[in-house]
């Protein structure tokens, strides 16, 4: 719907812009950033046709690093059992294969958030925090950014939860440097190709504060998110042991960079449906799967962590 739809105005017309023209329909979200779009293009240029094969295999490809990337995080601290548990928690998740077969850039956005607090967490040392770690976990980041707009708050979630955690100002600014890169090219596709993104487009200040101040449409978020919560055919109970595992024990455990940023993001992504000027029902219902599969590797790498700490401590 949206790799290949792209990649093939990227293949086919000499104009790039018409791949993120203003008249495409909503849906196809012309001001996504495109680091997809673009990866399928350059495979359909080097295949020669545009053959199915090219984002069937990048599909395939992220699929399976965002398993192994926690998996063999995990696995390196505190060894194979407790890695294998982790890649079982994110491949037994019934929503996750079926967003991989999908195509959805949520998996590809899954991998880059996942690697960033993989790398976040391994920068991690009893002589102090790796600034060469840090400046790959924020590359990662900055290629989230660049493969959905989520990316770019999740990049800004993790440099807050590291500056508040570790109090390490150049460990920080090390993260935000490696961000530059896709950063920069990010920035230039906002200001020069990507037309206005409809919650910013649709939204006026008197809308926002209008729903900021309703505490009805706050109360309907508040149950929408625990009905989704329990909704097994798409997450099974792992959402309910997560909430439970955060709420007994998790909780008790000092502050994490990694947990921390995933709280910002979730208070983030709250705050962004109450403002946005869709209905809320409508929006929350067609999106809210899609964020959990984007942050669902990173709080799983977190939670074991957690989980094996405390378990090796007994």
């Amino acid at each position: 719907m949206i790799w290949s739809l792209r990649a093939r105005f990227l293949v086919r017309d000499p104009d790039l812009r018409a791949a993120f023209s203003p008249d495409l329909l909503l849906w196809a979200h012309a001001d996504y950033p495109w680091l997809i779009p673009g990866a399928v293009a350059q495979g359909f240029v080097l295949a020669g046709r545009e053959t199915r094969i090219v984002p069937l295999a990048i599909a395939v490809a992220f699929g399976v690093l965002a398993v192994s990337v926690i998996s063999l995080t995990v696995t390196r601290l505190y060894g194979s059992r407790w890695g294998l548990l982790a890649a079982l928690a994110i491949l037994t998740v019934p929503a996750f294969p079926t967003f991989v077969s999908n195509q959805q850039s949520d998996i590809p956005l899954a991998v880059y958030l996942g690697c960033a607090g993989a790398l976040i967490v391994l920068a991690s040392a009893p002589a102090g925090w790796s600034p060469r770690m840090l400046l790959l976990a924020g590359f990662a980041a900055g290629l989230g950014a660049w493969t959905k707009n989520e990316g770019a708050l999740y990049a800004i979630c993790l440099a807050a939860g590291l500056l508040a955690r570790t109090r390490d100002l150049r460990g920080t600014l090390a993260f935000c440097a490696g961000i530059v890169p896709a950063g920069l090219v990010l920035l230039g596709f906002k200001l020069f190709y990507a037309p206005a993104n409809d919650l910013a487009r649709l939204s006026t200040s008197s809308s926002m504060v209008e729903h900021a101040l309703d505490p009805l449409r706050w109360g309907q978020l508040l149950l929408y998110a625990l009905r989704r919560v329990v909704f097994f055919q798409a997450f099974a109970l792992f959402l309910v042991a997560e909430v439970v595992v955060l709420t007994v024990r998790v909780r008790r455990l000092p502050a994490t960079p990694l947990g921390s940023a995933l709280f910002l993001a979730t208070a983030a992504f709250a705050a962004i449906y109450v403002l946005q000027p869709h209905p809320l029902n409508w929006i929350f219902r067609t999106s809210v799967d899609r964020l959990i599969l984007q942050i669902w590797p990173a709080p799983v790498l977190a939670t074991f962590l957690s989980l094996a700490r405390t378990t090796a401590r007994a």
